[in-house]
């Protein structure tokens, strides 16, 4: 008999239907042909990952999710390791992207690298930019000062030295976010409007010029919504800026109910034409516009390496210029469920970057190309 406990459970989150996109729905679809059990592939890559001693687990037949703090790490050597044997790095919109070895005859294989559970995707980019910190004072010692922001303002990681500094905003992988933020339904003006979360103020130079000119439009014209509303939409109160006053009321997303999936659904289908989300493409410049004048001189993009954010910069390192990368902007609007498939569920607007970029010629991740970063400024 199951207990009081599953029974909640599965009455709030009950098992997603056979359609519903996803991951793995993908790996399935794109791959008919693959074997229902383990190849020797498969095999073979999950005795590496044993050998090398990584916590994993198996999703699926032809699925390995390795989980650790230091994934970025992870990745990188289970790169080095699997590239010859025909695995490609693939960037699925996760963090990091994923390895996989596609193969229709002997079956194809796919590795995830994901954070332990409990660990945010923002702990991972701390971690990251402390690694640098760390391996910069072991380089120079006293002759430079290493600072890494973490969650704070400011560029993710500074170097200062005698002869000047360098700042560096880090990402862990291109296929990472570039920021995301929500919306509002404010009853009372009857508009769309973005939730002036903490990330969002912090941000509010990159969010707003995109907001107001590619996204503002559509929500109002789409996100339809008449009195009376659902009682399955969260209502709360509006404060003024120092909080100390309710001055209206606003819909911040959908409640945990039995039934929010189902009413995610419908309003999928009126807002986004029947799919599950909004795409729209805006320029590129003005992401890497943003973190030049917000006073960065360069961008670290995992494994990818080291991007210039200014013309003289990409010449004196000679690295690429990261305006020049040929890669696409867009916004992703869609409702967002916090967990399952009827849990509470936000209005949310993801900036994501597509394309094919060339690796640079330096990555902070090398010792060697670090210490070569360092020597113009000491």
């Amino acid at each position: 008999m199951k207990s009081f406990e599953q029974l909640v459970k599965e009455y709030y989150d009950p098992a997603p239907k056979e359609g519903v996109g996803s991951l793995l729905f993908e790996m399935v679809e794109v791959q008919l042909a693959d074997k229902i059990t383990p190849g020797e592939e498969f095999n073979k890559a999950l005795e590496i990952v044993e050998k090398e001693g990584y916590t994993y687990d198996l999703p699926r037949f032809n699925v390995i999710r390795i989980r650790s703090v230091e994934r970025v790490d992870v990745m990188d050597k289970m790169s080095k390791m699997l590239n010859p044997m025909g695995y490609e790095h693939h960037d699925d919109g996760s963090t990091l992207g994923r390895l996989q070895r596609i193969d229709r005859k002997a079956g194809s294989v796919y590795i995830l690298f994901k954070p332990p559970f409990g660990t945010r995707a923002a702990d991972i980019g701390a971690y990251e930019e402390e690694k640098f910190v760390k391996m910069a004072k072991e380089i120079a010692g006293d002759r430079i000062e290493a600072t890494s922001a973490g969650s704070g303002h400011g560029s993710d990681l500074k170097l200062s030295g005698p002869n000047g500094t360098l700042t560096i905003e880090v990402k862990t992988g291109i296929s990472a976010d570039f920021g995301q933020f929500r919306l509002r339904y404010d009853t009372g003006e009857g508009k769309w409007e973005p939730s002036t979360t903490s990330k969002f103020l912090e941000n509010m130079g990159v969010f707003m010029p995109i907001y107001e000119k590619y996204v503002n439009d559509y929500v109002q014209e789409n996100y339809m919504m008449t009195e009376p509303y659902d009682e399955r939409f969260q209502l709360r109160d509006l404060m003024n800026a120092d909080r100390e006053s309710v001055v209206g009321k606003v819909i911040t997303g959908l409640k945990r109910t039995p039934t929010t999936g189902e009413f995610k659904r419908q309003l999928e289908a009126e807002w986004f034409s029947g799919k599950t989300d909004k795409k729209i493409d805006f320029p590129f410049e003005m992401i890497s516009n943003y973190y030049a004048d917000k006073g960065d001189r360069f961008i670290q993009l995992g494994s990818r390496g080291l991007y210039a954010l200014n013309t003289a910069d990409a010449e004196e390192f000679g690295i690429p210029l990261f305006s020049d990368s040929g890669l696409q902007a867009s916004v992703r609007l869609r409702l967002k469920p916090s967990m399952g498939t009827n849990s509470a569920t936000s209005f949310n607007v993801a900036i994501k970057i597509r394309g094919k970029l060339e690796n640079s010629s330096l990555n902070l991740r090398s010792r060697e190309d670090l210490e070569k970063i360092i020597s113009k400024i000491i």
